[in-house]
């Protein structure tokens, strides 16, 4: 194993029900952390952690780009490796 994905991008319906994807970083980026914290801890450390999330959806309103900022600086602190933005919100469920 090369690395490890957490995908908190998905916008599914599925996902909303079982409270991952998208839905997860939405609900508690604190949760998100803790679980890449876990697996930096416990992985070799040539085992790669990396994490996709979605942009806030108020992201172009006041303190929007400061919630984007906080979830990228936590998924860092937490030995995140890689982070990949993906460039629309849940709701453009793409």
């Amino acid at each position: 194993v090369s690395g490890i994905d957490i995908n908190c991008g998905c916008p599914q319906g599925i996902a909303r029900k079982g409270r991952y994807g998208a839905f997860l970083m939405e609900e508690s980026v604190d949760i998100v952390a803790e679980i890449i914290h876990s697996l930096r801890q416990n992985l070799p450390n040539n085992v790669g952690v990396s994490c996709k999330m979605r942009i806030p959806e108020h992201v172009d309103q006041p303190g929007g780009k400061a919630i984007l900022k906080e979830r990228v600086h936590k998924l860092i602190d937490s030995g995140v490796d890689l982070i990949t933005v993906h460039g629309r919100t849940v709701k453009e469920n793409k």
